[in-house]
């Protein structure tokens, strides 16, 4: 009777393994607890290597069935009986290193990054696999930010896996020793030199080796080597090549890569949270709802979706409501640079400007070279009449932002808010406009300084001679504003009809013309009514200035500009 029974166990045994095989991990979960409840009449209470399998499925078909606090502690209960085993090498037995690695997913899952860290690092360095490395790396980059522990797993990964592209990446943002950083470029030259078919990688990592760096002009250069050598390029690979040319200011190239990256793949997630911060907002809800049908299981698509809310005319507390619920999604997935900017424009919009501060400060942590967020952080600080961190914040981001026009500009505008500084500030800019030709945003700023230097006949020279080379609506509007100042209302007039034949939907231009119309037509009428003489440009025009002189940053949510009202 007793060996009947012992068979009869196995047998089952065998039907119970199998389901798990068979990924019948629902049936595998329902066998599993009765067993369990019967591990005595089953003859297997003693059997511990026995007992372990039978944990370990069972929390098997539990975490695939989204059970994650009950497969937790069914495989914790696994991992203390694998303790106990004289020899842990029985088939059908699970590796400690496997049990463990279910118990750190289990943790991500419930949100215990700390506990799934401290799992993971149970492991000795020697007996850790590159996978337990990896994620090592990624925990301790994460909710650490710790750099130096993420770099030494990272280079686990390398010398188990030398393809191992991520640990490739994570490597070259974190390694400080150049020296450390020429031998891991020497040896990946003696790998090409064998392999003269994989010039496609030596290309992809030059590209990212000067991403790395901050130096996206050099990024963009080698990017480009993809289609000029006649190698393929994959869709993250053109939205890559797209974040560089935002990077670089290249607005209009970087959104074509965008699109065509999506062209390439619809399902692309990469740097599409920076996409959705310039596309225009009449693609933006299109685009959110796609991305958002792709994975709601990445901070990307949230976003999105906060921009459309975000970026919307009609923007009231309900529509900033929801976008902040979206970006504390997004958020949930780890740090992400995007969310953090547009949780701190939101802010800045509704004059929280200490919680701006801090949320632009931690955009600028997760990208060094975010200079979107070090202007809008330069600005939070001129609000506060900080200028000293301002002018220190601007210096610091020299150290990231390698173009000289941005450094010029974020100089410019952290001295722009002192008149002991305005020339200075107006020398910075004027280099800024001079290194790059068509800077629009150094351009504006300037105009803005030489109005408030009283030089507004400079800047109308300076914005005429810039439309002559790069004609845009936005300088036309800026014209206007400048010949209203000089009360040059018919000269104005024309340039904001100008600016809407380039963009018929620019607010600015079209409230300052019906401004300006709405003044002519009063002064008519009172020529009409007898009240006394008036002329366009003279009369009740005289008092239809756009701009007052006490200038102050205002910011434009839909455009992610600063205008000045």
């Amino acid at each position: 009777v007793k060996i009947s029974a012992m068979a009869g166990s196995e047998d089952m045994l065998q039907q119970f393994f199998y389901l798990s095989q068979q990924e019948l991990h629902q049936s595998a979960a329902i066998l599993g607890s009765l067993m369990l409840a019967n591990l005595d009449s089953l003859g297997l209470e003693q059997q511990s290597c026995r007992r372990a399998s039978v944990l370990w499925c069972y929390a098997e078909g539990l975490f695939e069935g989204m059970q994650y606090q009950r497969a937790l502690h069914y495989y914790k209960d696994c991992l203390n009986s694998l303790q106990h085993l004289q020899d842990p090498t029985d088939e059908g037995v699970p590796s400690a290193e496997d049990v463990k690695w279910k118990v750190y997913k289990c943790h991500l899952k419930l949100s215990q990054e700390q506990e799934a860290l401290e799992m993971l690092a149970s492991t000795p360095v020697l007996q850790r696999s590159p996978k337990v490395s990896s994620a090592l790396a990624r925990l301790y980059l994460t909710f650490k930010n710790d750099n130096k522990s993420a770099l030494a797993c990272y280079k686990e990964v390398l010398r188990a896996c030398p393809l191992a592209l991520d640990a490739v990446l994570g490597v070259l943002k974190l390694e400080t020793n150049r020296s450390e950083l020429e031998a891991l470029a020497k040896s990946y030259g003696e790998l090409w030199s064998k392999h003269a078919n994989l010039k496609w990688l030596d290309i992809w990592l030059q590209a990212q080796s000067c991403v790395t760096s901050h130096d996206f002009k050099g990024a963009a250069t080698a990017f480009q080597k993809f289609e000029k050598q006649g190698f393929g390029v994959p869709a993250d690979t053109t939205s890559d090549m797209a974040a560089c040319m935002l990077k670089l200011g290249k607005k209009s190239e970087a959104e074509e890569l965008f699109a065509k990256a999506r062209a390439q793949d619809e399902h692309v997630l990469k740097h599409m949270d920076a996409y959705a911060r310039v596309v225009a907002f009449d693609k933006l809800e299109r685009l959110s709802s796609e991305l958002l049908y792709s994975s709601s299981c990445h901070a990307e698509p949230w976003v999105a979706k906060a921009w459309h809310h975000s970026k919307n005319k009609q923007f009231t507390l309900a529509e900033r409501t929801k976008a902040n619920i979206f970006l504390q999604k997004a958020i949930s997935f780890g740090g992400n640079a995007e969310a953090s900017f547009l949780q701190a424009s939101l802010c800045f919009a509704n004059q929280g400007f200490r919680l701006a501060v801090q949320k632009y400060s931690e955009a600028i942590q997760l990208d060094p070279s975010f200079f979107e967020a070090y202007e809008a952080l330069i600005r939070c600080y001129l609000e506060a009449r900080s200028d000293k961190e301002a002018l220190s914040l601007a210096r610091v981001a020299k150290k990231y932002i390698k173009q000289p026009a941005y450094q010029y500009y974020l100089e410019g505008i952290a001295l722009s808010q002192k008149p002991s500084s305005l020339s200075r500030a107006i020398t910075a800019l004027q280099k800024a406009v001079e290194v790059e030709k068509g800077f629009e945003k150094g351009i504006l700023i300037l105009s803005n300084l030489y109005i408030q230097d009283g030089k507004a006949e400079k800047a109308v020279q300076m914005l005429s001679k810039q439309l002559q080379r790069h004609p845009s609506a936005v300088l036309h509007a800026e014209l206007g504003s400048c010949y209203t100042r000089l009360k040059r209302f018919q000269e104005a007039m024309e340039q904001y009809v100008l600016a809407l034949r380039k963009d018929p939907f620019l607010e600015r231009a079209q409230q300052s013309l019906d401004l300006l119309r709405r003044g002519a037509d009063q002064s008519v009428m009172s020529v009409a009514a007898g009240e006394g003489e008036a002329v366009l440009g003279a009369g009740n025009l005289e008092g239809l200035e756009m701009e007052s002189d006490d200038s102050i940053p205002v910011m434009d949510l839909a455009n992610q500009e600063y205008q000045w009202s």
